[in-house]
This record gives C-alpha cells, sequence and structure tokens, in this order.
C-alpha cells in the first residue's frame, strides 16, 4: 500500500507481529526530505482502539529539526500490539505544533485481515 508523496511515494511494505508489539516496515521511493513525529502518529483498528507508537527507526524525529535527505530509505515503526481478530487499519500522521506546516501521511482503512495476529 503507498502513499503519494510529493513527486515520490511512502510504502507501507510489511507488518510483523513479535511477542510484545506491531512492527511496521516502509520504504520510501524519490522522497527529498522526511522525519517522524512519534507523539503524533496514531494507529487505529477498526473498532477504534487507539495503540501507542513504542518505537521508531530510520527517520530522524521531526522535534529535532532534522530531515532525511535520501531520496530512498527504509523505516519502522513499533507500536503496542494490534489486538486478535483486526480487521483493518488506520495509519496516520496528525498536525501539532511540532509538525505544523509540514506534509502528512495517511494510510486509512487498510485490509489486514489475511494476516494472523
Amino acid at each position: 500500500m503507498a502513499y503519494l508523496a510529493g513527486g515520490g511515494k511512502v510504502t507501507l511494505t510489511q507488518i510483523c507481529q513479535t511477542a510484545s508489539r506491531s512492527v511496521f516496515h516502509f520504504k520510501t521511493e524519490r522522497v527529498s526530505s522526511a522525519c517522524t513525529h512519534p507523539d503524533g502518529t496514531v494507529l487505529r483498528d477498526e473498532s477504534g482502539r487507539r495503540y501507542r507508537m513504542l518505537r521508531s527507526a530510520g527517520l530522524p524525529d521531526c522535534s529535532s529539526g532534522r530531515f532525511s535527505s535520501k531520496p530512498n530509505l527504509r523505516f519502522r515503526w513499533e507500536f503496542r500490539k494490534l489486538k486478535p481478530g483486526v480487521k483493518k487499519i488506520t495509519l496516520l500522521e496528525v498536525e501539532d505544533d511540532v509538525t505544523a506546516g509540514l506534509s502528512f501521511w495517511a494510510w486509512r482503512n487498510v485490509k489486514v485481515a489475511h494476516c494472523k495476529f
């Protein structure tokens, strides 16, 4: 599932479950600059349950004021583990003081029923 970002795109490539968390793997293609804002990133399932981000890796935190300048890279976001039986998720960034004026990524109603959580 890809999200168009300027002249490039960000692709959600894989979702993995560990004993305690759900790990989302992404790759960017032709994205000139990017950062991540864990406090402003929301994972929600079709029942409205929210899952807190536990960790991110591969992109600088937006609150640092730094951006990745690599147009093609891989990064990951880790959240509390999805509940069994989840069929759809929404994963998005929200605007707040740290990210005001930046563009945001959003994957809405991603079907994950074929995944075994």
